[in-house]
């Protein structure tokens, strides 16, 4: 399965690389590759490379390579440099009981607009409580939403203010809003004595 998914995606890939390139050459612009070391799994070295076109990074095509050699994941925290890696805490580095991912975990919760944690804290959870079930279900919501951005750019997509689910009037609302509800509440309940009791839904 690593061999297909990898193979497919170079196959996609290098091609547009190759021509991007080809464009940079013909109009003179400088081509360089980016090496940083990266920390894999257990703090295993990674030799990481980025094409840069004018010292803008062009593609990260190197973690595919990384993929099929097994020291990249599908899915999985994001890549530290060793550097940084090697200054974590002790908790910090339960992230590294995994291989970094091409596709993180942070980067779906902030996808999906419930990235209320710090990447740190995700990366550190995701990593004591990975198995293959919790890796296809990352997989199929990135891949869900990689799918409704590009219907957004033809059709905007409805948000309701509120919803009934199972006779609950439920109010869509963000983070923030929830927090300025509770304060306002706090301040009535002060000058009226009112009290109000407030549930959330565990958008997780």
């Amino acid at each position: 399965m690593r061999l297909l998914i990898g193979a497919t995606a170079l196959l996609l890939v290098l091609p547009k690389i190759a021509l991007q390139c080809l464009i940079a050459w013909h109009h003179g612009r400088k081509i360089s590759i980016y090496v940083r070391e990266c920390a894999g799994k257990d703090m295993q070295r990674i030799q990481h490379r980025t094409v840069l076109v004018a010292n803008a990074p062009l593609a990260d095509f190197d973690v595919w390579f990384l993929y099929l050699k097994g020291e990249f994941d599908l899915i999985g925290p994001k890549a530290l440099d060793f550097p940084a890696a090697a200054c974590l805490t002790r908790e910090g580095r339960n992230r590294l009981k995994v291989s970094p991912g091409i596709i993180t975990p942070f980067q779906v919760k902030c996808a999906s607009g419930i990235a209320h944690k710090t990447e740190s804290t995700v990366s550190i959870e995701f990593a004591q409580s990975a198995n293959n079930s919790r890796r296809l279900q990352l997989l199929f919501t990135r891949i869900a939403q990689v799918m409704l951005r590009s219907k957004s750019k033809h059709k905007q997509l409805s948000s309701p203010k509120s919803l009934e689910l199972f006779g609950l009037s439920l109010s869509n609302v963000t983070m923030m809003d929830s927090i300025t509800r509770v304060m306002n509440s706090l301040n009535r309940e002060r000058t009226f004595g009112a009290a109000a009791t407030f549930s959330f839904v565990n958008a997780d």
